[in-house]
């Protein structure tokens, strides 16, 4: 069993580096300051873990997400995470997942197939992931509320994506 404990960080404040982890999530487009990516930049290379998702799967976070990061890190482009990496075995078995209900949906009438692997991205620094990034909505399936609309991985398979990540972030 687990339990989620939101809090709020600033990156203006030192106190932010003292996580092991930091989770972002957001519905839209956002601007990180110099101050932000500079701490953030600086966390990521003292060890520290960025795990984000587009709350929703909303493109405006994800295009916001993916401009900003560059910003942090401007030599590193996130890249697929390998369907064989140690992060989708490492606690629970997520090497397969299942989506929800409005993702299935939208892949259909694209013409694509269901969701069956985790769609992750990442960057390493110093041989292991430091950001963790999810396009698709990890943090919808954590609420234990339905979330009809949410582009994203089902409950169980963003517990068991969750659960991974804290473990990979706490052990490397």
């Amino acid at each position: 069993d687990m339990r989620f404990r939101r809090e709020d960080i600033d990156l203006k404040k030192e106190s932010a580096l003292s996580c092991p982890i930091l989770y972002m999530t957001g519905l839209d487009d956002f601007t990180f300051s110099a101050t932000e990516i500079a701490r953030l930049r600086s966390y990521l290379k003292a060890g520290g873990v960025l795990f984000a998702d587009s709350c929703g799967g909303r493109s405006s976070f994800d295009k916001a997400f993916r401009r900003e990061i560059k910003k942090v890190i401007p030599d590193k482009d996130l890249s697929p995470v390998s369907p064989d990496h140690q992060l989708f075995s490492l606690v629970a078995d997520c090497r397969t997942v299942e989506a929800t209900p409005a993702l299935d949906a939208k892949r259909k009438g694209a013409g694509l197939a269901p969701l069956a692997k985790p769609e992750l991205e990442g960057i390493s620094l110093g041989g292991a992931l430091s950001v963790i990034y999810s396009p698709l909505s990890v943090g919808s399936g954590w609420e234990d509320e339905s979330c009809p609309y949410s582009l994203g991985y089902a409950e169980k398979s963003a517990r068991d994506l969750g659960l991974n990540i804290l473990a990979y972030s706490m052990t490397h």
